[in-house]
C-alpha cells in the first residue's frame, strides 16, 4: 500500500458552547511542539464550531508550517437514535466517518481525542508495524466491570481515544457507514457507541497499542510516573492547577502559548469558584453525617475513588443506588444497593447527602436529582469534588 510522506492526524469536534475547541487546540499544539516531521491534520467538525475557532486551528498549523483540512460532517440521522449519543455528544461519532471523508490518497491515519496531551514525537506512533491489523488501540482499562454492547469481545476491547487506522483497507473491504448504521440499529442501548461499533465490526482485526500511547491520567494521579514520554489521555479527568502532574503542567503551559490563551483567565476564575463549591460540599456532607444522616453513593464502584471516599467520610452509614436495581437483595461491600427511586422519598427529609460515583453521567444524574428537589453541592456532588486535592 502506497502512503503519503505526511503523517495524517484526525480529530473531531462538536462545540455548542464554544469552549471545547480549546482542548482540541491544546492537543494539536502538543503534537506540533514535539514533532518535526510533516503533518497534515484533518478536523472533522459540524456547524457548532465557530468561525473564530476554525481560524485559530488554521493559525496554529501555519505557525509550525504544517497543514490542516477542515471537513464538515453530517452523520446519518439514525445514529442519533442511539441513547448514549446525547451523553457523549454527536462529535464522538465523527471518527466513524474517517474512512469515507478523508481524501482517497490517504491510506493511513492517526486519530486522537481532544482531551489528550501528547508528550512524544507522534512519528513514534505513526511508524508502528500494524502487522496486518485494521486498527491499533489501547486495551480499555477504564472500568472494573465494563458493560459493552452484546456481541462485543470484552477481552480485547480497545479505547477509541488514540487509534492508528489502516484507512485504505477499511475502504476496500468494508461498506463501513452502512455496517455502522446496521450495528446501531441493532444496539440502540450500547453504552459507548463509537467504541462499541469499532470493537464489534473489527473483531479479530484489532491490535493493541503499548500503554504509553494512551496513558489514562486518572490512574497516574497517586503514582510516581515512571515514564513521561507518553500520550496522556485525560479521560474522566481534567487538568488541575493544584498539585499538578507533568501532564497538567504541559496542558496549562501549552494553553498559555496557544491561540486560546485568553481562556486561561477564565479557567483561573473557574478554579477559584470550584474551591468555593468544594468547601460547600465538604461542609454539607459532614454536617449531614454529624447530624446522624445517611450518605448515598450513586453508581457502580470504581475501586480507587470508592476507597478514597470511604476514608474521607469516616462513616459506615451509607448505601448505594443504581437505576438497574429492581429488588433489595443486592449488596456491594456489605452495603445495600437500592433503586434510585428511593431518593424521591428522601428529598424532603434533608438528612441524605448523595455522592455521584458515576461521574461520566454527572449532568444527567444532577438533572434528575434537581427535578426531585435536591440542590447541587448542598445535597449532592461529584465524588471528585470530595476526594481530589
Amino acid at each position: 500500500m502506497r502512503e503519503t510522506e505526511e503523517i495524517n492526524i484526525c480529530f473531531t469536534l462538536h462545540d455548542m458552547d464554544g469552549h471545547y475547541s480549546m482542548y482540541s487546540g491544546v492537543m494539536m499544539e502538543t503534537v506540533l511542539k514535539n514533532t518535526r516531521e510533516s503533518i497534515r491534520f484533518f478536523l472533522l467538525h459540524d456547524k457548532s464550531v465557530s468561525s473564530e475557532n476554525k481560524q485559530r486551528f488554521i493559525q496554529t498549523a501555519e505557525r509550525y508550517n504544517q497543514h490542516i483540512d477542515l471537513i464538515e460532517v453530517k452523520i446519518p440521522d439514525s445514529w442519533n437514535k442511539v441513547k448514549k449519543v446525547s451523553h457523549f455528544t454527536p462529535g464522538s461519532l465523527f471518527r466513524l466517518c474517517i474512512p469515507e471523508l478523508l481524501p482517497v490518497t490517504v491510506n493511513k491515519a492517526i486519530y486522537i481525542d481532544s482531551d489528550v496531551v501528547v508528550n512524544i514525537n507522534i512519528a513514534e506512533l505513526w511508524n508502528l508495524d500494524m502487522q496486518g491489523k485494521v486498527m491499533l488501540g489501547k486495551k480499555d482499562l477504564d472500568y472494573d466491570n465494563p458493560i459493552y454492547a452484546e456481541g462485543v469481545d470484552k477481552s480485547n476491547y480497545i479505547n477509541s481515544g488514540v487509534l492508528l487506522i489502516d484507512v485504505g483497507v477499511i475502504r476496500e473491504e468494508y461498506d463501513f457507514i452502512r455496517e455502522v448504521t446496521s450495528f446501531f440499529q441493532n444496539h440502540l442501548e450500547c453504552v459507548f457507541p463509537d467504541q462499541d461499533a469499532i470493537n464489534f465490526l473489527f473483531q479479530g482485526k484489532i491490535g493493541l497499542l503499548p500503554d504509553r500511547f494512551n496513558k489514562f491520567t486518572r490512574y497516574e494521579r497517586d503514582n510516581s510516573l515512571t515514564e513521561e514520554a507518553c500520550i496522556f489521555h485525560l479521560v474522566s479527568d481534567r487538568p488541575r492547577m493544584s498539585e499538578p502532574k507533568i501532564f497538567d503542567r504541559i496542558f496549562w503551559e501549552t494553553l498559555r502559548d496557544s491561540c486560546w490563551r485568553n481562556e486561561l483567565t477564565e479557567k483561573m476564575y473557574a478554579y477559584i469558584d470550584g474551591l468555593e463549591y468544594k468547601l460547600m460540599a465538604h461542609r454539607n456532607l459532614h454536617f449531614r453525617i454529624g447530624a446522624g444522616g445517611c450518605v448515598v453513593i450513586w453508581g457502580a464502584v470504581l475501586k480507587n475513588s470508592y476507597n478514597k471516599l470511604v476514608e474521607f467520610m469516616h462513616t459506615d452509614n451509607f448505601y448505594f443506588v443504581d437505576r438497574r436495581i429492581q429488588t433489595k437483595s443486592s449488596f456491594i461491600d456489605n452495603h445495600l444497593v437500592e433503586n434510585i427511586e428511593v431518593l424521591k422519598e428522601h428529598a424532603k427529609r434533608n438528612d441524605t447527602y448523595i455522592v455521584i460515583m458515576a461521574y461520566n453521567h454527572y449532568r444527567e444524574i444532577a438533572k434528575i436529582l434537581e427535578n426531585w428537589g435536591y440542590t447541587e453541592y448542598r445535597d449532592f456532588c461529584d465524588v471528585r469534588v470530595l476526594i481530589e486535592k
